[in-house]
C-alpha cells in the first residue's frame, strides 16, 4: 500500500488514504458527479 504513496502523480496514493495504508485495508468509493446516478467503488486484492 505505502508505493501507491511513492509517485510524482496526483493524488499522491491514487485515492488510497494513509489510514488505508497503515490498516492495509484497501478499499474506497466516491460519486464522480452528483448529478449523476453512478457510484465508484475500488478494491484492491493484490
Amino acid at each position: 500500500m505505502s508505493e501507491f504513496f511513492n509517485t510524482t502523480s496526483q493524488p499522491a496514493g491514487h485515492g488510497f488514504s494513509q489510514g488505508n495504508a497503515t490498516s492495509g485495508f484497501a478499499c474506497y468509493s466516491f460519486e464522480p458527479k452528483a448529478n449523476l446516478p453512478i457510484k465508484v467503488i475500488v478494491l484492491d486484492d493484490t
